[in-house]
């Protein structure tokens, strides 16, 4: 994967997670074009073995719709920066959160957490935990991204044995060495982990899987499967009531992202909430014109993320 740099258009520090490839055309004419060629939802729904699954993929980055991602350096405010809190710059854009929030949304209900792949202990102290007290498991769910021509049935991997970096600079500590074959299962507080948590994994390509049970009871049983020698299925993952939301990101436009939603019964929410975040983007793409400062994109984005029993 690509070092972490900070890169911003024009020189300025904009707080980004790898490399960005400046456009130089932002006129509002060619940017108007582009996000009206965006369509942030295409589910496709299929049953099998008992398992329900809605897919959408998209074959092009999802990237920045307002254009003082580009033209205005970040503040350092964390309540202002769009990628501190928002995990939102010039590269990731705005359709990545909704796609978030529609993840948040559709585990209403449930108990969540959350596997980041690759960067869990820099995940667990975004979050504010100490690396050393989440748990840890040996399986993680794995969607390939890499292909741009691949439908989702192609790209999904199911559960894979857990990989976790190990850094090479300082050298490795013993904690780093005995855990690089470990995920890292995150409990998520509210919207804004998820943020973060895509914050923290933006590289070439990323990774999130959101476990939404249906009571926290059910968190030993996940703990216990995941940890299990033998490789597990939905089927052992999934009881009536849970979901599985996979946010499979490739973050530079050459491959294809999916987002996926797993259950063992039909949800009959997500046309609703696919409808409802779509009509939220339109209104955003549509006002977005007005936006002039940080603080005025912050609540555009608050606005825009915020789930249908919200408004």
């Amino acid at each position: 994967m690509a070092a972490a740099q900070s890169l911003s258009c024009g020189g300025e520090r904009a707080l980004q997670p790898r490399p960005i490839v400046c456009s130089a055309v932002h006129n509002l004419a060619h940017w108007a074009l582009a996000v009206t060629e965006v369509r942030l939802f295409n589910f496709l729904h299929s049953v099998d073995a008992g398992i329900h699954t809605y897919s959408s993929s998209a074959a092009l980055a999802l990237e920045a719709v307002w254009p003082g991602l580009w033209e205005q350096a970040y503040p350092e405010a964390q309540n202002l920066n769009p990628y501190l809190r928002f995990g939102i710059n010039n590269g990731d854009g705005e359709p990545l959160a909704v796609w978030r929030a529609f993840a948040w949304a559709v585990t209403n209900g449930t108990a969540r957490y959350a596997i980041p792949n690759y960067y869990g202990d820099d995940s667990a102290r975004a979050l504010g935990f100490d690396s050393g007290a989440v748990d840890l498991v040996d399986w993680e769910y794995d969607v390939d991204v890499a292909d741009a021509d691949a439908a989702f049935e192609m790209a999904d991997r199911g559960f894979v044995r857990a990989r976790h970096v190990v850094p090479g600079r300082p050298p490795p500590s013993e904690w780093d060495r005995s855990t690089r074959s470990k995920a890292r299962l995150l409990p998520l507080r509210a919207m804004g982990d998820l943020h973060q948590l895509a914050r923290v994994t933006s590289e070439a390509t990323s990774e999130i899987t959101i476990f939404g049970l249906a009571g926290p009871d059910r968190y030993a049983a996940l703990l216990h499967i995941l940890r299990s020698p033998e490789r597990p299925s939905l089927l052992d993952v999934l009881k009536p009531g849970d979901l599985l939301v996979d946010l499979a990101v490739e973050h530079d436009g050459f491959g294809r992202s999916h987002m996926s939603v797993r259950s063992t019964e039909p949800l009959k929410e997500i046309d609703n909430l696919a409808a409802h975040f779509s009509r939220s983007f339109a209104r955003y793409v549509e006002g977005i014109g007005q936006v002039e400062t940080f603080k005025e994109f912050a609540e555009a984005v608050e606005d825009l993320t915020r789930p249908p029993d919200h408004r």
